[in-house]
């Protein structure tokens, strides 16, 4: 299944080989500069431990030929919803990006955030990347998809106290996708969307209560500093991320550095992406434990919040099917696939 995942990747990158190959001698010679947008941190794991070495990789192959070049932060101006766009339009060469900053657009993505398909960072990223080879490709035709992984699975940082599934009726939640949002509506609380760097400010100025995300982010935002309760929910969803091209700027590459991002962006990767925000989650979670109150139900009470959360699976599986999707096909092959990498890792 890898390899069959792995060209139903590659084929949306490979069409163009050809086109390409007829380029001339003295475009051929000048250096290509990729210019790769981001929202995350300078400081932050995703630009740090992942972008930046990544492209420094892929530079050190290619030579004096192509440079990517990573601008986290929106240096290039926009906001984090703006950037799949970004991408499509030519503004930039590449992005990385939340998909459901773009709430709707991308909707069979949105199974990973659906409420306790995930497993954790690890086997979920190898998991969305061959479901991405078997399902999601159209969702991205109009760019060139390169690397799909998720963040780890998410908990609740919360100003107010969460020790019962009620304490979330009326709360005002930050949740990063249409999926996850979803769980938590159908819990009672009130679900606002935002960029992650907007939270710090909006928990400290009360316009949101408490946030979902992954422990991970705690490092890089300091979630810990305005929140004083933790809810624990291991599995309830999580995040994924794409890495995505523009069409034209793709096309124009040589094969040969087509390549050269493509063996850089393997399965491995993103199982290694995985590895390094499990990681960074526990870290995470260690400080939030050092200033916040941890709350995490297990047993009945873990059997209550998936009953409550479990017609939102049923209600997006029917949401599919009036858009002519199997939805109940692509929940059972994304826990398949999160099973096969539990499995293995």
């Amino acid at each position: 299944m890898v390899a069959n995942m792995r060209k139903g990747i590659l084929a949306a990158g490979t069409v163009a080989m050809a086109t390409v190959l007829g380029l001339g001698a003295a475009t051929a010679a000048e250096k290509i500069t990729l210019r790769l947008h981001h929202f995350n941190s300078p400081v932050g794991g995703a630009h740090v431990k992942f972008m930046q070495p990544w492209s420094e990789r892929i530079n050190a192959k290619a030579g004096d030929r192509m440079e990517i070049k990573v601008y986290p932060a929106m240096q290039l101006g926009g906001k984090s919803r703006d950037l799949y766009n970004q991408a499509r339009d030519g503004f930039v060469d590449m992005i990385w990006t939340v998909p459901g900053y773009t709430a709707n657009r991308f909707p069979k993505t949105e199974v990973f955030s659906l409420p306790f398909v995930s497993g954790n960072a690890e086997q979920t990223s190898q998991a969305y990347y061959e479901f991405a080879g078997m399902h999601l490709m159209d969702e991205y035709s109009d760019t060139v998809p390169v690397m799909f992984h998720v963040s780890p699975s998410t908990g609740i940082y919360s100003t107010k106290p969460i020790v019962k599934l009620d304490d979330l009726k009326g709360l005002k939640l930050r949740a990063p996708g249409r999926g996850a949002g979803a769980g938590f509506k159908a819990i009672g609380a009130n679900v606002i969307g935002m960029p992650m760097p907007q939270v710090p400010e909006a928990l400290q100025r009360g316009v949101i209560d408490a946030v979902f995300t992954s422990w991970a982010v705690n490092k890089t935002f300091k979630l810990f500093e305005a929140t004083s309760h933790n809810v624990e929910l291991s599995g309830v969803s999580t995040t994924p991320f794409i890495l995505t091209a523009n069409k034209a700027s793709w096309e124009k590459l040589p094969a040969e550095m087509q390549k050269i991002i493509r063996e850089e962006s393997t399965i491995e990767l993103a199982a290694q992406l995985g590895r390094i925000w499990d990681a960074d989650d526990v870290a995470g979670r260690e400080n939030a434990e050092k200033t916040s109150k941890t709350f995490e139900p297990k047993g009945a009470e873990l059997e209550q919040w998936k009953n409550i959360m479990q017609p939102v699976i049923d209600e997006w599986i029917a949401e599919m099917k009036g858009k002519g999707v199997d939805g109940a096909k692509l929940v059972a092959d994304a826990k398949a696939l999160v099973a096969k990498y539990s499995k293995t890792n």
